[in-house]
């Protein structure tokens, strides 16, 4: 389709909102380092008496509810189970992170809403609520990005999770 055609022509919104999604895996991926860089950090300051990094790794995977992730640390999620457990609420009692995962959560949601087709899909719901109670247990809510941003939210989220990873290490 040429530019004419582009800008008058009748235009699919789900291909328009494809050039996206690089920019909120990555954002996901920037929150998720800088997540994993606070945590080793403040480990490195504590006995924890088991390996930190693998700690950090298992406790960001807990947070961004990512069970392949949890998987590949073998059986040290299982064998440290507790310990993940009280590490993810004293995460979630930072308020930098906090926010990064609230921001986040609505990025991975809209994902989630273009990935299925259909922005109130069966399959966004299902997602929808995994991730609103994940938030609540975890003491925040999902911030609604188009709200605080309008038509920058992908942007500005973006930007944010670069920022968030570079002030993290």
């Amino acid at each position: 389709m040429g530019i004419i055609g582009w800008l008058f022509g009748k235009r699919d919104p789900k291909t328009d909102f494809a050039r996206h999604i690089p920019a909120l895996a990555e954002a996901t991926r920037n929150i998720e380092l800088g997540i994993y860089w606070r945590l080793t950090k403040q480990y490195e300051k504590e006995n924890k008496g088991v390996d930190l990094y693998k700690l950090a790794y298992a406790v960001v995977y807990d947070l961004m509810q990512d069970e392949s992730g949890k998987r590949s640390l073998g059986d040290f999620a299982e064998k440290h189970a507790d310990l993940i457990a009280h590490e993810v609420r004293q995460a979630a009692k930072d308020e930098e992170i906090r926010n990064a995962l609230s921001l986040e959560y609505a990025g991975r949601l809209m994902a989630v809403s273009w990935g299925s087709g259909k922005s109130l899909s069966e399959a966004y719901w299902e997602k929808a609520n995994v991730m609103i109670e994940k938030a609540k247990t975890l003491g925040f809510e999902i911030t609604n990005i188009v709200s605080l941003w309008g038509s920058k939210a992908i942007v500005n989220l973006h930007a944010f999770a670069v920022k968030f990873r570079q002030e993290s290490v």
